[in-house]
């Protein structure tokens, strides 16, 4: 375990490294104290991009980017909050979630739901609608995107939808598309990612869809916003996600 964190923390660094500096008469930094799940997580910065042109001087939609990683990184890098703000016109927030490497599900998803409700705690000095948040996010970012959704009903809360692209979103292996391995990503590294996340849940008829969203029925699915996949020829989660859609279409 010690060696698999040093590896993660010698990667973020490198990884953060290539992001450029934030510009600090453009960001803002709140604490974020946990959610009604488990109020005593541990505390995280949320970082908040405001755009140097807002789109409207009326309440703005506002933008969650969760980072992507494969659940064993939390990779800031797949996060441009400042160009994503430039280009939108509304703010851009991001964080670092608890990867598999400091604890397994529902940690990182506990961790996403806490940086949502600080998100909208500090609408009114962001000038944000809370009702008009977007997700985004690649890979598990994309996952944790469409999982978040699930919680958010459970407390009668949506936000304005989800725009994800490569999600791993299903923990059985016989929804992976992708024969292809590589040294980066495939396959076995999908399965490994899920067991390591989701422990003795992993392929049981127990898995609710806040962890797994591919798991839902349609049943579950309804209420929930908008969603925009894009998946690839060889995204191992292609099937899944494929699955995922017909059922929010059923719903």
């Amino acid at each position: 375990d010690e060696q698999r964190k040093k590896w993660a923390d010698d990667t973020n660094e490198q990884l953060n490294a290539l992001i450029p500096p934030m510009d600090p008469e453009y960001t803002r930094y709140f604490d974020v104290h946990g959610c009604p799940e488990e109020p005593d997580a541990p505390v995280f910065k949320l970082t908040v991009s405001i755009p140097k042109k807002p789109r409207t001087k009326r309440k703005n939609s506002a933008i969650l980017i969760i980072p992507g990683g494969g659940l064993c990184l939390c990779m800031g890098a797949t996060s441009p909050t400042e160009v994503f703000a430039d280009r939108y016109g509304v703010p851009v927030a991001t964080f670092e979630y608890r990867t598999v490497i400091d604890a397994p599900y529902p940690a990182a998803l506990n961790d996403c739901f806490a940086a949502f409700l600080c998100l909208q705690e500090h609408a009114e000095e962001l000038n944000i609608n809370p009702d008009k948040i977007v997700l985004h996010g690649n890979s598990s970012g994309g996952h944790l995107s469409l999982a978040l959704p699930h919680r958010l009903k459970k407390h009668g809360i949506t936000c304005r939808g989800s725009v994800v692209w490569a999600p791993i979103i299903d923990d059985r292996t016989m929804n992976y598309s992708s024969k292809v391995e590589s040294v980066f990503w495939g396959n076995g590294s999908a399965a490994l990612s899920a067991r390591e996340y989701l422990g003795d849940l992993c392929g049981s008829s127990h898995v609710p869809p806040e962890a797994m969203p591919g798991r839902a029925t349609p049943e579950e699915c309804v209420g929930l916003s908008p969603v925009f996949i894009h998946a690839m020829t060889e995204d191992t989660g292609l099937s899944a996600a494929l699955h995922y859609c017909d059922t929010l279409s059923h719903a």
